[in-house]
């Protein structure tokens, strides 16, 4: 095999090197909720999706750099399906709503709380992940944003304070809903969080969701 030639491992179909690339992320995303951070290994990720060692050597340079990247395509993930959902959705309490669905939703949320839970604390312990996690976190902050930008521009809603603040409250509920899911603490679950969240959102921006 040619040092150009990518290590493949055929299941079904042969997968383009995007596709291989991709699986082998959430393979690690995976391995990330699981075991942490830290104590995550490059057999581990390669096991979980079917590939040797050397397929994750062929994409990523360092093991950093395939965690980083990891943490970061979850969020991608969920940010797509959210772009998704909200198409063809006009109305800015009904896209706050669609990302709440799709946070809520999510496959085995449980384990992508833990796993963006974990990814901001090894952002604290790691400053080369601390771009990244901020990106990832600057990117929710717009999405919230814009739709709350909007509906006061079109009168919808009457934020109790400046539309900076709405989302960063919103921002922090969320996080802590995710921290107390990760943790399986508490009565909160998918269904807690999106309810709990929506009357937040309603009663910030004095909006009747009813």
């Amino acid at each position: 095999m040619s040092a150009s030639t990518p290590p493949a491992t055929r299941v079904g179909r042969d997968l383009s090197v995007e596709e291989r690339r991709l699986q082998i992320l959430r393979a690690a995303a995976k391995c990330l909720a699981d075991r942490g951070y830290e104590a995550v290994r490059l057999k581990d990720i390669a096991d979980e999706a079917g590939v040797t060692t050397g397929a994750l050597q062929y994409y990523w340079e360092s093991r950093e750099l395939l965690l980083e990247q990891a943490f970061e395509q979850v969020s991608i993930d969920l940010l797509e399906r959210w772009a998704a959902a909200t198409a063809e959705v006009e109305h800015p309490w009904q896209q706050i709503v669609a990302l709440v669905d799709q946070l809520a939703a999510a496959p085995d949320v449980r384990r992508h709380c833990s796993l963006w839970t974990e990814f901001a604390a090894a952002a604290g312990r790691h400053p080369y992940l601390r771009a990244g996690f901020a990106s990832i976190y600057d990117s929710w902050r717009q999405v919230l944003t814009r739709a709350v930008t909007d509906g006061v521009r079109r009168h919808l809603f009457a934020p109790v304070v400046e539309v900076v603040q709405v989302v960063t409250v919103l921002l922090t509920h969320l996080d802590g809903c995710e921290l107390a899911l990760a943790a399986d603490i508490g009565a909160m679950d998918a269904d807690r969080l999106r309810s709990l969240t929506l009357r937040l959102a309603a009663d910030l921006l004095r909006y009747n969701s009813d």
